[in-house]
């Protein structure tokens, strides 16, 4: 982002929260048919058949969020084909489904959408889509069964192409309204409500540690170390509730709420004003070491994280300034006073304390994911700026390795 390019707020969603928001937001617009429902496969067929008669649907579609051996962006032009004509559609499930069901809908709108995606391949790895909304375009209903991704919110959506991510900004995959209800994440295990936890941190820390720019206000690094430490207390909690109680019951419904609109706000919230879309690199590293691994999303950010903040610590700023991974740690330690004051150590000790996964090994050497990464997100592209190949075949190498190498 150039300096001379105010900051920008704009949010299209209408968000509905708490319990009973999904069945409110279904009823509030089924009269007059046309509502077309796709949802998680996994998800139970009574909880899918009561979203169905809430929202008067006349047609229902479960999409399998693992693949079913074709490339998300194939599933979401043949469901762009089941859209056409419709005057509503919902999405129900995690960020798999959210995002296919998006980008399906941004192929309803904009025809030549799918053809910008595919060209290149996986280069670049990112793509902005111009502003478009044709009358005939469906409304669009995200009710999320997971919590992290914000994909109900955001206008950023990741597609597979080729076996590679491939991310896609629009303002048409912003979900028109989103309900926020913890009877949709009422069976998530205290894991995944961590991992979801950890990915809306992620979205803070990727973009806070970075050089602000000019155009960063205060109150957008205030309103991200609050959310920070308010979703670090959170994360915190999981093991902590339990029991068959009513009063059990009601403090893990607040509890997944909480979760869900903290997580929301970092997309929603002006926390991201201002700053350079591009400048964080985790993601970037992270996404090609998940690829090579078959590891999650969060597992594999762990991973490489504390890799690049160490290098941010030792003075490097392409990955981050030193003072502001020192801030944002000492953001979550207030909260967890428990973790190590060293902000890299402190990442490592926290997947342990969280209980996540570690990555598993990668099928693919470090010269090869750096090659990849490369080819992807850098070579001129603003995404890894100014890291070269072997700059990163060296980080790639020490988080494989577990231990840090040379240059």
């Amino acid at each position: 982002m150039t300096t001379d390019v105010p900051a920008l707020w704009e949010r299209p969603t209408r968000l509905r929260v708490g319990t009973g928001s999904a069945v409110r937001a279904l009823a509030e617009g089924a009269p007059g048919g046309g509502t077309v429902l796709l949802a998680d496969s996994a998800l139970p067929a009574t909880l899918i058949q009561r979203l169905a008669d809430a929202g008067g649907a006349e047609h229902v579609q479960l999409l399998n969020a693992d693949g079913e051996g074709r490339s998300d962006l194939t599933r979401s032009m043949m469901l762009c084909d089941r859209l056409r004509g419709a005057r509503r559609v919902v999405a129900v499930g995690g960020g798999t489904v959210l995002d296919l069901v998006a980008l399906a809908r941004l192929l309803c709108a904009d025809p030549h959408a799918a053809a910008r995606i595919q060209h290149g391949g996986p280069r670049p790895g990112l793509l902005i889509c111009p502003p478009v909304r044709p009358p005939h375009t469906p409304e669009l209903l995200a009710l999320p069964t997971t919590i992290g991704t914000a994909a109900e919110v955001s206008p950023v959506a990741t597609t597979v192409l080729d076996g590679h991510r491939k991310l896609v900004v629009a303002g048409q995959l912003a979900a028109d309204t989103a309900a926020l209800d913890p009877d949709l994440t009422r069976t998530l295990p205290p894991q995944q409500l961590r991992e979801g936890v950890l990915e809306a941190m992620f979205r803070i820390l990727n973009a806070y540690v970075m050089k602000p720019g000019s155009h960063v206000p205060s109150a957008a690094d205030a309103e991200a170390m609050e959310l920070l430490g308010q979703l670090a207390a959170l994360g915190g909690q999981p093991d902590t509730i339990g029991g068959d109680t009513p009063d059990a019951a009601a403090r893990c419904a607040a509890l997944r709420t909480d979760a869900a609109l903290l997580s929301a706000r970092t997309v929603l919230g002006w926390c991201q004003l201002g700053r350079d879309p591009f400048a964080g690199k985790i993601w970037y590293v992270a996404n090609e070491l998940a690829t090579a691994t078959g590891a999650r999303k969060m597992v594999a950010t762990l991973a490489a994280a504390p890799w690049l903040w160490q290098r941010a610590l030792d003075g490097d700023a392409r990955y981050g300034q030193a003072d502001r991974v020192r801030q944002a740690w000492d953001t979550m330690t207030s909260r967890l006073p428990h973790l190590p004051p060293d902000p890299a150590a402190g990442l490592r000790a926290l997947a342990a304390q969280w209980h996540l996964p570690t990555c598993p090994p990668s099928r693919v050497p470090a010269a090869e994911l750096a090659r990849r990464a490369v080819r992807a997100w850098g070579a001129g592209l603003p995404m890894l700026g100014q890291l070269r190949t072997a700059e990163l075949r060296s980080l790639y190498t020490d988080i494989l390795d577990g231990e840090p190498h040379d240059d």
